[in-house]
């Protein structure tokens, strides 16, 4: 048969690519639950079409509530340390804390977080 024409070579690496971005990734395991944002999901999808976004933040609030260390938060977002200490940085300042126990009590004080 010989050596595939670089025209057949292009359509594999196509076919290959377009069939990684069709199959639907299973959940995480270490998946964080966010049972506020799913029942207005529920309720919305009952009204027709809904947008909905989590502010900036959420997941990593979510996750420094849960008193994870930033190694713990980087592995499950799959970012480097230093992103982590950056947002981490980022969201005390926006909350105007001094410390992750602070920023925890102001985020539940302001209802960003359960």
């Amino acid at each position: 048969m010989g050596e595939p024409t670089a025209a057949e070579a292009a359509t594999s690496e196509r076919d290959v690519l377009l069939a990684t971005k069709l199959n639907v990734p299973g959940l995480r395991p270490d998946l964080v639950p966010r049972p506020r944002l799913a029942q207005r999901l529920d309720e919305g999808g009952r009204r027709g079409l809904v947008l909905a976004c989590a502010p900036a933040g959420y997941g990593k609030t979510v996750l420094l509530a849960a008193g994870q260390s930033n190694q713990a938060i980087a592995s499950q977002l799959v970012v480097t340390l230093d992103t982590v200490k950056k947002h981490v940085s980022h969201v005390l300042g926006k909350l105007g804390a001094a410390n992750r126990t602070e920023a925890v009590a102001r985020a539940r004080e302001l209802s960003l977080i359960p």
